[in-house]
């Protein structure tokens, strides 16, 4: 693309900038420099001053900027997550571990009947049916996790 560049300001066109590939100048800003015209990888067109493209300050659209924001948000979150588990779980041996997995996914109506079964237990009654029940929902909802 064939522009003129103002006396004094470097021309950055056609040179990259993480993704973004400053086009043309937009306008000199009094004071701050040049604004340029920069287009992003994805196709998306941004105004950024030439001293943050050069500090490496503003390297991608908006549109960009969200979406790897949303991602580190995500793998913080599941780090976070995975380091609650481990110091909850710390100390359980295996079986603890695998019963604690399974109730962790088990599905409101699985949830209830547990929960019945262990009020019921508290009060001294003990129902084979439920438990039954609990060991094949337990079981259902690990072969589902298997699966997918």
């Amino acid at each position: 693309m064939l522009f003129i560049v103002p006396r004094g300001v470097k021309n950055l066109s056609e040179q990259e900038f993480g993704s973004l590939v400053p086009q043309s100048i937009v306008r000199i800003v009094p004071g701050e420099g040049a604004l340029w015209l920069c287009k992003c990888s994805c196709g998306e067109m941004r105004e950024v001053l030439a001293a943050k493209l050069k500090a490496g300050e503003v390297t991608c659209c908006r549109t960009c900027m969200r979406a790897k924001r949303a991602t580190q948000l995500r793998d913080a979150s599941a780090r976070a997550h995975e380091t609650r588990v481990v110091r909850h779980t710390a100390g359980m041996s295996d079986y603890e571990l695998r019963w604690e997995f399974y109730l962790a996914r088990m599905n409101r109506e699985q949830r209830a009947i547990y929960d019945d079964l262990i009020r019921r237990r508290e009060r001294g009654i003990f129902n084979v049916e439920i438990t039954d029940r609990i060991r094949a929902g337990a079981v259902d909802v690990a072969m589902r996790t298997r699966a997918a």
